[in-house]
C-alpha cells in the first residue's frame, strides 16, 4: 500500500511538472480550439498570453466555459470579444 501511494505521488508530481493540469495549460487548449472559429483572437493569444492567463475575468471565463460543441465556441469566442472590448474601452477612458 505503502508502495502505491509512492507511485502515486511521482505520477502526479510528473504531471504537473509537466504542465498538464495547470490553468494555463487548459486555456492553451481551448485556445487551440476556439482557433478554427475566430483565427485572430488565437493569434491575440499567442502574441499576448499573459493577459489571457493572468486577466482574473478572462481566464475565469475561458476555464469556466464548455467547448464541446460548435455554439459553445461561438459564444465564447463572442464573450472573449466582448470582455475584450470594455478592457480597451475602460483603458481608454484614463
Amino acid at each position: 500500500m505503502i508502495l502505491l501511494d509512492i507511485l502515486f505521488d511521482i505520477f502526479i508530481a510528473i504531471y504537473t511538472s509537466l504542465g498538464f493540469g495547470t490553468p494555463q495549460h487548459k486555456i492553451n487548449t481551448k485556445m487551440d480550439k476556439l482557433a478554427k472559429y475566430s483565427p485572430e483572437l488565437y493569434n491575440l493569444y499567442i502574441s499576448d498570453k499573459d493577459l489571457f492567463e493572468n486577466d482574473e475575468k478572462l481566464s475565469t471565463l475561458i476555464l469556466k466555459h464548455p467547448v464541446k460543441s460548435k455554439e459553445d465556441k461561438e459564444k465564447l469566442v463572442d464573450e472573449i470579444r466582448n470582455l475584450l472590448n470594455i478592457n480597451r474601452n475602460l483603458i481608454n477612458e484614463k
